[in-house]
């Protein structure tokens, strides 16, 4: 790290926290604090939506993903993209989210259930939330102490700290100033900010990657792994146990279950000018999440390239030396990219990756805290109160929590071993929660006979074999007769998720049909009676997005581009799935398939980086317009004509 890579981290912080303190004026009440006025357009509640969960700790854990799984993980990837379009374009939950008006699930749980299930949710919510969070600012900080050559302890008053505590307490800072300054307005509106410097910038450093390693040595050196375990070809994975094929199945099936049930982007759900707004972003969000993930992965399997091609023997040496400097194989492993990053990248270069990463952990603290700050006020301290908070004593409050969520997140990432790779134990940790709501979510929007009996039994069976999950994972190896059977506990984190989820509906399922003296009313509940509309003139109806007469020119041209992108793929996958079922793919074939996957990928995404900073643009200039023209009172907003 030289002068000039300091000074883009520096400017680019500069120009953060300058941002945020200018939009502190547009946050002016409860409901521009959580849900951003519900003023939020397409383009920067997709970005900030998107970077609300693409922390620093995702880019670690892609790095793992794809340095084991190679060109292989982006070909099961696919299969998350049907069930992801068919979300989209049947208004899947948003829609009917909506129409109830409540500003988190747990509140909508209170309407379809009982406070007491509201009062619960939040609470597993909230565990699980702190939890699955709580690993975030630990990795943040070995990624930047790793790449940026740091000591790992510092020696104060004679004392030896972990050198990311410092780094922990720093970036922690800057993001709570961000979210407390302005809420999610200046939340959503610097995750923009920050969504087009990763764009930007991964396409700027996966171009020189390519350049540096050599394309063919790049994709020569991607065809050395040994039998079972091929970077190239995905049929040809068979000694691969954490990133193959079942792994992308359950994904693909806890998408669409869990779809707005684990709450940590909840203020975006709430924050979209109209449930057409948060459909389209949702979709452009899922579109730049492909390419951008796309982009990402081209680094970890370079860094595989360089740490087993014969061109790059010294630099492996160097990247190991570091490496055995860490504390632990498992943290180890993670910075393993991160150091042949730092092995590889030029002055500039390095400080714009330092820079991404400060950014991608600001925009994913401030909105896991502000999420989990929220639900814990919102859903649990506010239902158990007689009397309701005033605007001044909830703000406060709101404030408390998430000052309380990122201290507990310094405890956990300081104490907490994370053992195993971090998308499991993402997985594992949701589970707590998500494995029943899903379930809740879907069978209280959709389901006339879903009862507040089935919704307990849901929300008991799935935390207690999530928790039963986590403990024998813990407990394992140091139990002698369980260690001889296997050295860790045997089901990993997405596998104990879909266990959760199965036994949850069954519960949810099986109760509410033994339960059910008559169905609910689910007009009254969504809105829909007369009575209703007349009072809520505004409240929208669910329409086919294939009615594209009813959108703008632009919304039409996104449907139909989008169509053509999730067609192509998946085209290509279903003839490769049933070639390969036939005959034997040639390694040289796959090796020229992922050349031209690998050209496409980076055009679509420089178009893509492109069009959401002028749309962008766009909508912040409708954000501040729109909150300026609205009268507030109390939580709720009624628009002014302006």
């Amino acid at each position: 790290m030289g002068w000039l890579d300091w000074t883009i981290v520096a400017g680019f912080l500069a120009l953060l926290l300058g941002l945020s303190f200018t939009l502190s004026r547009a946050s002016k009440s409860t409901a521009d604090f959580m849900a951003a006025g519900r003023s939020a357009g397409r383009f920067i509640l997709s970005m900030a939506n998107d970077m609300g969960g693409f922390a620093a700790i995702f880019v670690v854990a892609t790095f793992e993903q794809f340095y084991v799984s190679g060109f292989p993980g982006a070909w099961w990837s696919t299969l998350l993209m049907p069930m992801w379009a068919i979300i989209m374009f049947s208004g899947w939950i948003q829609y009917r989210f909506r129409e109830t008006r409540a500003l988190t699930m747990p509140h909508f749980f209170a309407e379809r259930y009982s406070p007491r299930v509201r009062i619960w949710a939040g609470v597993l919510a909230f565990i699980a939330g702190v939890l699955n969070y709580g690993i975030f600012p630990g990795v943040t900080a070995n990624l930047l102490v790793a790449f940026c050559g740091l000591p790992v302890s510092l020696d104060v008053f004679g004392f030896a700290i972990p050198t990311a505590l410092p780094v922990m307490l720093a970036v922690l800072t800057i993001a709570m100033i961000v979210l407390l300054t302005g809420g999610l307005v200046s939340v959503m509106v610097t995750d923009f900010l920050q969504g087009l410097l990763v764009i930007f910038g991964t396409l700027a450093i996966a171009v020189f990657f390519l350049w540096a390693i050599g394309w063919d040595t790049f994709f020569e050196g991607a065809t050395v792994a040994g039998a079972g375990e091929s970077k190239v070809d995905p049929f040809d994975q068979s000694e691969i146990r954490s990133f193959n094929v079942w792994f992308f199945l359950i994904l693909a099936t806890n998408r669409f279950y869990s779809f707005m049930a684990f709450p940590t982007r909840q203020g975006y759900d709430a924050a979209a000018l109209s449930p057409d707004e948060a459909r389209f972003s949702r979709m452009l969000g899922d579109w730049m999440f492909n390419v951008r993930n796309f982009v990402i992965m081209l680094i970890p399997i370079g860094a595989w390239v360089v740490m087993h091609h014969v061109d790059f023997t010294d630099t492996a040496a160097a990247v190991n030396e570091q490496l055995a400097l860490l504390p632990d194989e498992q943290t180890q492993t993670q910075m393993r990219v991160p150091v042949v990053l730092a092995q590889l990248l030029p002055i500039g270069l390095m400080g714009l990756f330092v820079a991404m990463m400060i950014g991608a952990a600001v925009s994913t603290d401030n909105t896991f805290v502000h999420s989990w700050g929220s639900i814990f006020v919102h859903d649990v301290v506010e239902p158990l109160r007689k009397k309701p908070l005033t605007e001044r004593v909830k703000l406060k409050l709101l404030r408390l929590a998430m000052f309380g969520v990122a201290a507990f997140a310094v405890f956990w990432s300081l104490i907490f071993p994370v053992q195993e790779y971090i998308f499991m134990y993402f997985q594992l940790t949701s589970s707590l929660y998500v494995g029943a709501a899903g379930a809740l979510v879907i069978g209280g929007l959709y389901w006339r006979r879903g009862t507040t009996q089935g919704a307990w039994a849901a929300l008991i069976i799935g935390p207690v074999i999530a928790v039963s999950g986590i403990v024998l994972r813990l407990l394992w190896p140091s139990i002698p007769a369980l260690s001889e059977l296997s050295e860790s506990f045997p089901i990993n984190g997405v596998w104990m998720f879909f266990i959760a989820m199965t036994a949850s509906i069954i519960g949810y399922v099986g109760v509410s049909l033994v339960t059910c003296r008559e169905p609910v009313d689910l007009d009254r509940l969504l809105n829909r009676t007369p009575e209703q509309r007349a009072e809520h003139g505004d409240l929208p109806e669910t329409h086919s997005i294939f009615d594209l007469k009813r959108f703008a020119l632009g919304s039409r041209l996104t449907v139909v581009l989008y169509l053509g992108y999730v067609g192509l793929l998946i085209g290509v996958f279903i003839v490769g799935i049933a070639v390969s079922s036939f005959t034997e793919l040639p390694t040289s074939l796959w090796v020229g398939y992922w050349k031209v996957f690998v050209v496409f990928g980076l055009i679509v995404a420089a178009i893509m980086a492109v069009t959401f900073l002028l749309g962008g643009i766009g909508d912040i200039r409708r954000l501040r317009a729109h909150l300026a023209g609205q009268t507030r009172s109390g939580s709720e907003l009624t628009q002014t004509r302006v």
